[in-house]
Parts: structure tokens; C-alpha cells; sequence
């Protein structure tokens, strides 16, 4: 792959950021080395400052972050800059490079420093990352050495010296690592640049030479009335291993975000796109090359983008994470996406730039309109069943009402003895009048069900003292536990009760169903318990029996109209209709039912009421 020219470059505030991103990521591996590690922008512009960039030049990471690298070249040495930013532009890697800087103080440092450039995809340059030690003292010491007649045995570093014909004059313990000793002839690798150095009477420095996974940076000195040189090693294993860490977690950071199916992108603060993934270069049909550096509009039409642009200045005001759901024309159509997006925060606390990750939830949006649809169809079927039920109600009454009445008639006649009515007539007659009057009841029930659905019901709102109707609707139903030797035991929460400004007779029919139907369904000598307990805005009520339970299977049909279970059947007749309207009447008045239940192992029902009332339903009664 060619290497990217100056005109990839992108511009220096696209630059600036993009640089400082990435290198912001790596920080927390390399803030605490003791060489300086700083990040640059192509122009020099510096974005990252390291704890021992401060620790080497006294400039904290407030002081330097926006400041040109050139300030920190001594007067003398600025003119090295330029070339030396080109060559990162080219994308060479510049490896132990020296030279003199300026301190806070104003003394000067020896620096030694290696710049290695950023890329993103395809190669494209986009700043570099300088590592550089001061090497001040060691370049004293060096000098210092060249004029001893012995090494420093003590070096930790391999020290040597060799004659032009490659014999190893001296040695330290530690160039034992090159296999060297006092006496010993070094291989050719170490004569080469012995020759190559009295050949260029200069010295050679900063070559790299890995041995046992171990890697040193070597300078040679000569001698060149004395004919042999001195041998320098410096072991950078560590700074090296810092670099190569850099490398991956940027190619590891890059190839997350590149394998993603979301769209994946940061913008700054003006909605220039800094960095972008692979979904959203095949999506648009744009390279990064092309796209970043960008405002949405070159892919998006100017009103979407304005809208993204819009939820962007939201995040930045709020310093927040934030949730949209926003829109993009694509080839196919128009798309919908649930974007979350993210601040991006300098080392100062300002937000410079805005992260997002957008999934594409067209299909869900489609399936939610579709089930929208679905339920106004539901509700037009409903309106209509209710219409029905009611119209047919109404309709029953007159001809049941004729004929409960002629059958009263009859009955009484029966009473005095009149009419001469045989012992079968007379059985008839009682029946026609029992069908009559449950017909009556079932038609009033269904009356009842339907005004509790469609918001008809009249409500006579008084104060209401629960336990006095809990203990009212008990004795109501007298007639049914007593057969059954049942009992009937309330538990109340100790806080005072306020009352409940509800419908009394509503509230009535909801708690004598549920004993009812507890009742009919538990054995005989059952206790059957009713508590009341206080919630921060409603009292919460639940009549628990020890019955044949529900099984598993009907649970989710237990609230349709004429449903019954099958255990339930085969015990007690009945219309399926109370928990219906059960049901109906507690959400007239904005509260909720639920019941637990395990079959053979009892039901416990529970219902909801606001303790003041509450202004308006769903039903649109107000309480």
C-alpha cells in the first residue's frame, strides 16, 4: 500500500480532535511511565501531555495541551521540525531521535525521543505519538566514559569495547546478553559497525538489538587514534513493549467498532464527523476518506441532519448520555434508528465532542404501527360486541319482566289454592318462575359489565369506611359460609385508615364477588382472610381462600366474560360473569386486579383504590 501523501491529511481541527480521541483511550496505559509520551497533531499541535512529560520538563498537562511541540525545541534546534513532520506525514516511523529542549526552568535537556505516526484505515495518517526520555546525564556520562581507561563494572547495561578488527578489549557482566566476553572475537554483525563507524568517523547511534526477547538501544563510539570503539547498551524492552500496546489497542479499538452491525460515530461539537465504522461506509456508500471531516449533510438530507445535529447540542448542554429515536433517508427508503449518544470530555471537563451508536429498529417501528392498527380494530369489534350485548339486554328485559310477572300470578294462585293446578303444573310453574328470575339476573349482569366498560357508570361518590362494608357484605353472605361452617377473618393494617370517597355499592359488589367466589370454592371449616393494608396513595385489599386454586392453563383467561375453569365447573354452577365484572368496576375507579394461584393450593385476589380519589381514569369518570 502506497503511503498517504499531505493531501490526505485531514484539517487541523478534525485533526486535533481525532488525534486526541484515540490517544485519550491509550492514556491510562502510558501515564504513568516515566519517559515523556506525548500525542501530536500533524501541524505539532499537541492534544496528550503524559504525567512524565510534566515529571521531565516541569509543564503541567494544562499548561501544553493546545501549544505547539516547536516551543519545547531549543532556539537552536527548531529548524529540525519541519522535516521531521514530513516525514511523519509519509508515515515513517522516526526511532531514537536527538536532540536539545527547553525545561520550564529554562535549562536545556538532552532529549532522545522515537515518533511513531497514528494512521487510521487505509493507512491515512492523522498525528503521532512522541516517546522521548532526557537523556541529559547519560550523554554526560557517555562522555565522561570516552576519556576513562576503565568501564564502569556496575552498568546494569551492556558496556564494551572492541577493536577495529572485532576483539573484545572489555566487556561488563552484562554483555554476557550479547554472548560477549574480554578476549572473545564478536561476531560479524558487531565488526560491520565498527568499520562502518571509523569509515564515517562518527558516531552510530540508537540501533536496535533484540536478543532473548529482550531489546536494547545500542550507541558506538570511536576512538580513532586508539583504533577501537566503545559499546553502549541500553535496554528498551519496556518502552517498546509500551509501544507495540499503543499499536494493538488502537487496531483493537478500531476493529470493535469496524465489526459492528450498529452505526458507530463520533462528530464534534459542530457535527464534522471525527471517526466513523464500516456499517456506516457501506450503508452511505462513502469511505472514511471521504466522510470524515464532513457535516451529516453530505450523506443526510439538511433537515434530518439538523434534527441529529439538534440531539447532539442536547447531549453537549446536558454533559450527558441521552436517548433518541431519529431518522435516516436511505437507499430504500426511510429508515428509523434508536441512537444513543454521549458526551466526549477533554482533560479540562468540556465536551469537544459527541459519540453515538445507532441501531436500525425500522422493522419494530413497523410491527408497532402494525399492532396499533390491529388494536383500533379490536376496539371498533369491542364497541361494537358491547352495543350488542347492551341492545339485547335492553331487549330481554320487557318479555322476561311479562313474563316473571304472569308467572307470579301463577304462583300465588298456587299459594291460596287456586286454579286447580295439578302436583306437575305446579313444579313448572316454580321453575319457569327460578329460570325466569336467573335470566333476569344475567341480563342485569351483563347491563352491569357493559356500562363498567364503556364508562357509563354512574358513581355516587360518599366517604366510605372499608372494614364497615368488608363487615356489612360478611353478614350478606351469612347464608353461604354458615352451611359450610366457613369463617371469615380480617386483618387490617395498624395505620389509621382514611376514608375512601368511592361509590359505596361499587365498592360493595367488587368485595361481595370475591368472597362470594372464595366461599363456593373452598371446603367446608375454611377460614377465609381479608386484608386491608395501606400504600403511599391507595389502600391495597385481598381476600385469600385456601380453595381448589387456578389452574395454571386458565390463569390469563380468568377475567373473560363467561369463562370458567374446568375444576371450577365441575364443583359449582355459574355464569362466568362476576370476575368480569369485577374487573370492570375496579378500573372504573382507576384501580387495579391481579390475583395468585396455584390449583388445590388456594387464590389470593388483590385489588387497588386511591385513598383520596383520583381526578381522572381511563375510563374518563371522574372521582
Amino acid at each position: 500500500m502506497e503511503s498517504p501523501t499531505k493531501s490526505d491529511a485531514i484539517n487541523s481541527d478534525t485533526t486535533v480532535k481525532e488525534v486526541k480521541k484515540i490517544i485519550l483511550q491509550l492514556e491510562a496505559i502510558v501515564e504513568e511511565s516515566h519517559d515523556a509520551i506525548i500525542g501530536k497533531t500533524l501541524d505539532g499541535t499537541i492534544v496528550t501531555w503524559n504525567g512524565g512529560a510534566t515529571k521531565m520538563f516541569g509543564y503541567t498537562r494544562e499548561e501544553m495541551i493546545g501549544r505547539s511541540i516547536a516551543e519545547l525545541f531549543a532556539p537552536g534546534n527548531r529548524d529540525e521540525l519541519p522535516g521531521l513532520l514530513e516525514r511523519i506525514k509519509k508515515g515513517e516511523t522516526i526511532a531514537d531521535y536527538d536532540s536539545i529542549w527547553i525545561k520550564k526552568d529554562g535549562t536545556n535537556a538532552e532529549v532522545e525521543f522515537s515518533l511513531s505516526p497514528v494512521h487510521v484505515k487505509e493507512g491515512l495518517v492523522i498525528g503521532s505519538s512522541l516517546v522521548g526520555r532526557d537523556v541529559t546525564e547519560h550523554k554526560r556520562v557517555a562522555g565522561a566514559i570516552q576519556s576513562m581507561a576503565n568501564f564502569p563494572m556496575e552498568n546494569p547495561y551492556p558496556v564494551f569495547r572492541m577493536s577495529e578488527e572485532g576483539k573484545v578489549l572489555f566487556a561488563n557482566k552484562a554483555s554476557e546478553i550479547f554472548s560477549l566476553s574480554a578476549g572473545s572475537i564478536a561476531p560479524d554483525f558487531w565488526v560491520n559497525l565498527a568499520k562502518d563507524v571509523f569509515q564515517k568517523k562518527e558516531n552510530i547511534e540508537n540501533v536496535e538489538f533484540g536478543v532473548n526477547e529482550r531489546v536494547f538501544s545500542i550507541n558506538i563510539v570511536p576512538i580513532l587514534d586508539k583504533r577501537y570503539v566503545n559499546v553502549y547498551g541500553e535496554e528498551i524492552t519496556l518502552r517498546k513493549k509500551a509501544e507495540e500496546i499503543i499499536k494493538k489497542d488502537q487496531k483493537l479499538i478500531q476493529g470493535v467498532v469496524d465489526n459492528s452491525d450498529s452505526l458507530i460515530y463520533v462528530v464534534d461539537v459542530e457535527g464534522n464527523f471525527l471517526l466513523i465504522n464500516n456499517k456506516m461506509e457501506r450503508l452511505f456508500g462513502a469511505s472514511r476518506g471521504q466522510l470524515l471531516g464532513k457535516k451529516r449533510e453530505s450523506i443526510l438530507s439538511r433537515e434530518i441532519a439538523e434534527d441529529h445535529h439538534a440531539n447532539d447540542i442536547k447531549v453537549i448542554t446536558t454533559k450527558t448520555p441521552l436517548i433518541f429515536e431519529e431518522e435516516s433517508q436511505e437507499k430504500d427508503g426511510l429508515h428509523h434508528y434508536l441512537s444513543v449518544k454521549f458526551p466526549i470530555f477533554d482533560d479540562g471537563g468540556n465536551v469537544y465532542a459527541v459519540g453515538g451508536i445507532s441501531v436500525d429498529i425500522t422493522e419494530r417501528k413497523k410491527a408497532e404501527e402494525e399492532l396499533t392498527e390491529a388494536n383500533i380494530k379490536i376496539l371498533g369489534l369491542q364497541r361494537t360486541k358491547n352495543e350488542f350485548v347492551s341492545l339485547a339486554a335492553h331487549q330481554l328485559r320487557s318479555p322476561i319482566t311479562t313474563i316473571l310477572g304472569n308467572a307470579s300470578i301463577l304462583v300465588e294462585q298456587i299459594k291460596k289454592g287456586e286454579g286447580g293446578f295439578t302436583e306437575e303444573q305446579r313444579g313448572t310453574i316454580e321453575d319457569m318462575v327460578k329460570g325466569t328470575k336467573d335470566m333476569n339476573y344475567l341480563v342485569e349482569f351483563l347491563l352491569k359489565i357493559t356500562r363498567a366498560e364503556t364508562g357509563k357508570t354512574t358513581l355516587t361518590l360518599v366517604p366510605v369506611d372499608l372494614r364497615d362494608v368488608v363487615e356489612t357484605e360478611i353478614e350478606v353472605l351469612g347464608s353461604e359460609l354458615d352451611p359450610k361452617n366457613q369463617t371469615v377473618e380480617i386483618v387490617q393494617d395498624p395505620t389509621p385508615f382514611p376514608f375512601v370517597f368511592l361509590d359505596k355499592e361499587m365498592i360493595k359488589q367488587v368485595i361481595l364477588n370475591l368472597l362470594s367466589n372464595a366461599s363456593r370454592y373452598s371446603p367446608n371449616d375454611s377460614v377465609i382472610k381479608v386484608s386491608m393494608i395501606m400504600k403511599d396513595e391507595y389502600v391495597e385489599i385481598s381476600v385469600k381462600d385456601d380453595g381448589i386454586g387456578i389452574p395454571k392453563e386458565a390463569q390469563d383467561k380468568i377475567f373473560s366474560r363467561f369463562y370458567r375453569a374446568d375444576n371450577a365447573m365441575a364443583m359449582v354452577s355459574g355464569t362466568g360473569l362476576g370476575l368480569a365484572l369485577t374487573k370492570a368496576l375496579v378500573e372504573v375507579w382507576g384501580g387495579k386486579i391481579w390475583f395468585e394461584s396455584e390449583e388445590n393450593k388456594g387464590t389470593t385476589f388483590y385489588f387497588t383504590m386511591p385513598i383520596v380519589g383520583k381526578t381522572e381514569t381511563k375510563k374518563g369518570i371522574v372521582l
